[in-house]
Formats: structure tokens, sequence, C-alpha cells
């Protein structure tokens, strides 16, 4: 259970960085076919560029030189920096700006995700992070149903560009497989009952990331 929560947890944290690095990059998540493994996948202009599965397999489909490589390669080599700027070479992200809308409210969403799973990685609680909607690559998609949880966010916005499907924007954080939070990749969050925005507690919390987490997810995370 702890290695599967550290490869969970190295997963997230490349795509934290990843969208750091690129904050107009999106993330869904997929599953090629029934039976496969569930990925987090990156995409941009609607195309296909990186699969993480929750083995911990990092794939690059348009560049098969790249091969399928370990996450925590990524992380735990002693040239990881440089292997991570591999990556982002290996499917032209290196060297160009890649502005997001949104500003810092998209890779803020995901760091806040990552910085809860790494906090209760070592806990009884099993604790999550899942999209509304699974992506099946071309069959009808699988939509959760977190949304009916939180009736906050029922009057969330349009479909933003390069998602298929208007509910993928949000991402829900489990306990134990229920939902607590919701959040939305524009940058708010919902949870009892309330509507935060992110960036906004963020600031308020002089860019301290462990204090925005606290703000915004104290009342549902013991962990901050």
């Amino acid at each position: 259970m702890v290695s599967e929560r550290s490869t969970t947890l190295k997963a997230w944290a490349l795509v934290t960085y990843l969208l750091r690095a690129n904050p107009g990059l999106l993330v869904t998540e997929t599953r090629s076919a029934p039976g496969h493994p569930t990925c987090l996948t990156l995409i941009r202009g609607g195309e296909h560029l990186i699969d993480i599965d929750e083995a911990g397999t990092v794939t690059v489909p348009g560049s098969p030189a790249f091969g399928t490589v370990p996450v925590s390669d990524f992380f735990e080599r002693v040239d990881s920096a440089a292997f991570r700027e591999a990556l982002e070479e290996s499917v032209g992200l290196r060297g160009i700006s890649s502005p997001s809308p949104e500003g810092s409210a998209r890779p803020l969403t995901f760091q806040v995700l990552t910085a809860v799973l790494s906090s209760t990685r070592a806990g009884d609680q099993v604790w999550e992070a899942h999209n509304e909607v699974l992506d099946t690559s071309g069959r009808e998609p699988y939509v959760r149903g977190y949304l009916e949880c939180f009736p906050t966010a029922a009057e969330h916005g349009p479909r933003i560009p390069g998602l298929t499907h208007p509910r993928q924007r949000f991402w829900a954080l489990l306990r134990d497989g229920a939902p607590v939070a919701l959040l939305d990749i524009d940058g708010h969050i919902h949870v009892a009952g309330e509507v935060l925005h992110l960036p906004t507690l963020h600031e308020e919390s002089g860019f301290r990331l462990t204090r925005t987490v606290a703000v915004a997810l104290g009342p549902v995370v013991d962990s901050f």
C-alpha cells in the first residue's frame, strides 16, 4: 500500500512539475480499453502528449524513441532534473511559452491536490484524486457523478477548449472513496458548502502552499 501511494504521489508530482512549467497544458484521466490501467494524460490543443499510468509507467505516444519509463526515474536518478527536461523536449515543450488564460490557477489546483496526497500518504485513510470524467478513448465517457455531491458547483462554466466533456474541468478529492472536495481547474474549490478561490487564498497566505491548503481544506484534511 505504501509503495502504491508513493508511485501515485510521484505521478502527481510529475504532472504538477509539467503544469508549473507549461500552465497551458490540460490533464485528463483516460483508459484506452477495458481492463487497461487508468492514466493521468497531459494534452495540449487536443494533442495527446504524455500518459502516466497507475502502475507508474510514463509513455510518450508521439515519441516512441523516448520509450516507456518508470515515473521514479524522474525523481530518483542522479540526472533527474535533466531527465525531466528531456521529457519536455520530447513533446516540444521546452523553450516555448504556453500561457493559460487562468494564469496560475491551473497549476495551483494540481499543487494543492499533490500536497494533500503527500501529507496523507502514510495515514490509515486512503486519499485519492480523480477527474469527474474517465475518458475511454472514443467510447462513451464514464461520468463518475462527484459533481452531484457539491451543489455549489452546479453552475460551472462552459466547456474549457481542449477538453471533450464539460465536466472534465473538475477533480475530486476522495477520502476512503467518498468525495470531500471538488476542485475546478479555473481555481475554485468547493468544500464544506463553500466556494473558495485558490489563487486569492494563495496570495492571502503569502504564497505559502501549506498555509493555502490548510485554509482551503482544513475542515476535511486533518494533516494540515
